[in-house]
């Protein structure tokens, strides 16, 4: 499986939304969708929206590999 994986490209960020970075950085830091969608005063429907665009458009399956990629790519600290 590991073999399989390959690392998104730093520059697919370019393709994302001045909003939707707003929100990888939020989700990366560990907020859930509610959290995020309190903090911007969005729905919950809007956030989960972002954030299945931000996978898609990065190549990543799931917010394990969203964080680790915010985490490689120093996007956000621990």
């Amino acid at each position: 499986l590991a073999s399989q994986y390959t690392q998104p490209d730093i520059n697919a960020i370019e393709t994302l939304t001045n909003r939707e970075k707003e929100v990888l950085m939020l989700l990366g830091a560990g907020l859930n969708p509610t959290k995020i969608s309190k903090h911007l005063f969005l729905s919950i429907k809007t956030i989960s929206t972002y954030k299945r665009r931000i996978l898609d458009k990065l190549q990543l399956e799931n917010s394990t590999e969203l964080i680790k990629f915010c985490l490689q790519n120093k996007l956000i600290n621990l």
